[in-house]
């Protein structure tokens, strides 16, 4: 499965913006491994 884009509503972005404050990682790789994590993959 491959994504060229994806949109997130402006209150995802303020916190996805916050969250980079906190971590020092981009947006974009918060929501990569948001999205990951969402995946459905159990813990072991």
């Amino acid at each position: 499965m491959q994504f060229s884009e994806m949109h997130f509503s402006e209150e995802a972005s303020r916190k996805l913006g916050q969250m980079k404050g906190r971590t020092g990682l981009t947006p974009n790789i918060l929501a990569r491994i948001g999205f990951c994590r969402a995946g459905g993959a159990g813990d072991p």
